[in-house]
């Protein structure tokens, strides 16, 4: 008979970064603890929680890392934090289970799982597996890696594109492989209807499926129009291309990131053709702050996230300039549609994508996986003590 007194154990893997760290050494109310995926929200829900931020990794780590990813690279196989994985092996088994958050641990995970390094049921959360499966090009990593992750117990992914590509490629049901659709913190995403009007265009984000490329035509053709992007280094293509109208900000917070919202008219979202992103994130947490927002209707938020172009949001097709553009030059000389678009946008979002909701959703699959599995993590344990 189990001994019901015991929480269940949850190891959460993240990837490594200052950021990350500096929200664990030093806890507040702010909108970047998004970054933890949860990390106090599992708690609540009565797990015992540990994760593997409690230290950066050291200069030999590193080195062992770049390592064996550099020999991966060979193969034209995705690599990952192995050390991170080795290193807290124990904590991780003596949880009941792992929730990986990003494929930079998730695919280490289960990879030293099929050698028996872990032992307890992993949760992976997908984002863009498929597309790195696809660029493996020999058959031994490629078997390697698609035998590793079948044995896999669950998968979550925030597109309901991306599930059917990871079941198809896996041979998975529909049970082990779910779509949770994201969530957002949406008490830091109120509107600021006194915010003073900067920019005409505000578009925001890092990720490489962005088409920055198709917005900066846009601004340089409208040279009137004031266009702003907020995004990482990595889009370095906008800097060294911009226009003399558009601004480039580059790794600002996301309170800033808020202000800079709130100071567009439009907000302007192009993406790529893709199975996984659809700027998902800033996408609702633009709705949210009830702006009015353009966004390419890729797979990953056609269904899903309860979108209706020209209701609470305005969708193009992606990679269509002139239908970029004439979306864009319509919505700025249509004030009502801009404040009708927003206000559905943010009634949207906070009826279906709460991060109650969202982590509620996860808890929920999280305890299935555990089923009868024997707690693990004792009350009196600290939540944030690792074995080495």
């Amino acid at each position: 008979m189990q001994n019901r007194t015991l929480k269940p154990g949850l190891f959460i893997a993240y990837k490594q970064s200052p950021v990350r760290k500096e929200l664990i050494e030093n806890p507040s109310d702010r909108p970047e603890n998004y970054l933890l995926w949860g990390l106090e929200g599992y708690r609540s829900k009565g797990f015992c929680v540990m994760h593997n931020l409690d230290r950066l990794e050291t200069p030999l780590e590193s080195r062992i890392n770049r390592t064996i990813n550099k020999f991966l690279k060979l193969f034209g196989a995705p690599g990952g934090d192995w050390m991170t994985i080795i290193r807290n092996r124990r904590a991780i088994n003596g949880c009941d289970a792992m929730l990986s958050t990003v494929d930079n641990v998730g695919l280490p995970a289960v990879i030293l799982k099929r050698f028996g390094v872990i032992n307890v049921p992993v949760i992976y959360i997908s984002v863009g597996l498929p597309e790195q499966l696809q660029k493996i090009r020999t058959g031994v990593a490629r078997t390697l890696y698609l035998r590793s992750l079948k044995r896999t117990e669950r998968f979550i992914c925030y597109s309901t594109v991306e599930r059917e590509h990871l079941k198809t490629l896996l041979q998975r049901n529909g049970k082990t492989v779910s779509f949770i659709p994201l969530g957002i913190m949406t008490s830091f995403f109120n509107p600021v209807p006194a915010a003073e009007r900067q920019w005409d265009i505000v578009s925001i984000g890092a990720d490489p499926m962005r088409d920055y490329p198709l917005l900066t035509q846009f601004a340089g053709k409208h040279e009137a129009l004031k266009v702003l992007v907020v995004t990482s280094a990595n889009h370095s293509y906008v800097k060294k291309n911009k226009p003399e109208n558009l601004d480039c900000e580059f790794n600002i917070t996301l309170e800033e990131v808020i202000g800079r919202v709130a100071a567009g008219k439009l907000v302007v979202l192009p993406v790529k053709k893709n199975t996984y992103s659809g700027a998902t994130t800033t996408l609702l947490q633009a709705m949210c702050l009830q702006k009015c927002v353009i966004v390419s209707s890729v797979g990953p938020i056609q269904n899903g996230y309860h979108l209706n172009s020209g209701v609470n949001c305005i969708m193009v097709e992606p990679g269509n300039y002139a239908e970029l553009e004439g979306a864009i030059l319509s919505a700025l000389s249509d004030e009502p549609l801009l404040e009708r678009t927003g206000m559905n946008g943010r009634e949207t979002v906070l009826r279906n994508n709460t991060w109650e909701s969202f982590i509620s959703r996860t808890a929920n699959l999280i305890l299935e996986v555990i089923g009868e599995r024997e707690p693990s993590c004792k009350p009196n344990i600290h939540p944030d003590q690792n074995a080495s």
